[in-house]
């Protein structure tokens, strides 16, 4: 039987290249598990300022760096709470430092008042399926309202759904921003840094991960 002796090492304790190695090894430690979440949540309580109700179970994104990748999601618009919001700037109480650049829109108030009546329905945004951006959808159905000329409704509603679709698109650039904020923080030096020494890993005196031999030795001890 052979015994060896072998320092270990805190990441605290290295500088230079042996601690980008160190920081290396445990790179994608805080990007393991659904670190999304709170960012989904935030994301609809900055919509919800504007009366639009996300779906978060229908936020997806793929990131960052690839051609092709960007968010999605599906949510409800409230056609006068959002025009009165955005024309407020109701999202900087709940998020100040959030750039928007939301623009406004004259409807005629007879429009946003069917709406409210419910008597045509809000308009949808939806995320694709098969590819990272949104659309913006109206019924045109008209089913509760009862009137025989609808022309002059449907050239409002064309403005409305164009707004709409603005509107999306600009919410689905903040939501992917944020979602790439998140993950540039947590693979960021600091957040890496704190992860490892709150996990209390070790490392050889090279940097590489050294917990299993950490292991082992106490098992030897055990034993």
């Amino acid at each position: 039987m052979q015994e060896i002796t072998i320092k270990l090492y805190g990441i605290g304790e290295f500088t230079g290249k042996v601690k980008e190695t160190a920081l290396d090894e445990y790179r994608y430690i805080n990007v393991e598990h659904n670190w999304w979440d709170f960012i989904y949540y935030d994301f609809a309580e900055i919509c919800k300022t504007i009366g639009i109700t996300v779906d978060i179970t229908s936020i997806r994104f793929s990131g960052f760096y690839s051609q092709g990748d960007g968010s999605a999601f599906d949510a409800t618009v409230n056609m006068p709470t959002c025009v009165e919001g955005i024309t407020n700037e109701a999202w900087k109480e709940y998020a100040p430092n959030e750039k928007l650049y939301l623009s406004t829109v004259d409807i005629d108030k007879r429009i946003l008042n069917l709406y409210a009546k419910q008597l045509i329905d809000q308009p949808q945004i939806v995320g694709n399926d098969r590819a990272y951006y949104v659309r913006a959808e109206q019924n045109y159905d008209f089913m509760h309202y009862k009137r025989t000329d609808f022309s002059n409704i449907e050239k409002h509603l064309e403005i409305v759904i164009e707004w709409v679709k603005t509107i999306a698109k600009q919410l689905n650039r903040l939501l992917y921003s944020m979602l790439e904020r998140e993950y540039e923080y947590l693979i960021g030096v600091g957040a890496v840094q704190e992860a490892i020494e709150a996990n209390e890993y070790v490392f050889t005196k090279d940097g590489a991960k050294a917990n299993k031999l950490l292991r082992f030795a106490e098992e030897e001890k055990q034993d």
